[in-house]
């Protein structure tokens, strides 16, 4: 039986520059774990759903999840498709390794 613990994503705003709103019209926050797509929204209800609420669009704490390696990355919608094929630029992802009963907090660089 795998062992649980809580995450930490700082996700970052849905634009990349969060002061003017211009630079890119739509910006994804993506989640992995173990290289599997975890939907945000998924995230924030099984969060919820566990005693926590979002403190502001660039935090989440989710509580509860399975050890393992997680990403967080911020990819504008037209680099997507390098995204999924394994593309992850250093410099808009964040990943690290949870351990059982440990905490990981994960920064999107960049922001």
């Amino acid at each position: 039986m795998a062992g649980f613990a809580a995450a930490e994503f700082f996700p970052v705003c849905v634009f990349d520059d969060c002061e003017t709103q211009v630079q890119e019209p739509l910006v994804l926050k993506l989640v992995a774990q173990n290289g599997a797509p975890i939907p945000l929204p998924t995230l924030v209800s099984w969060a919820m759903g566990n005693g926590e609420r979002p403190s502001s669009e660039d935090r989440l704490v989710v509580p509860l999840v399975e050890a393992g390696q997680y990403e967080v990355c911020r990819i504008a919608f037209s680099h997507l498709p390098a995204y999924l094929r394994g593309n992850r630029p250093a410099e808009r992802c964040a990943a690290g390794a949870l351990a059982i009963g440990g905490k990981l907090t994960l920064r999107v660089p960049g922001r």
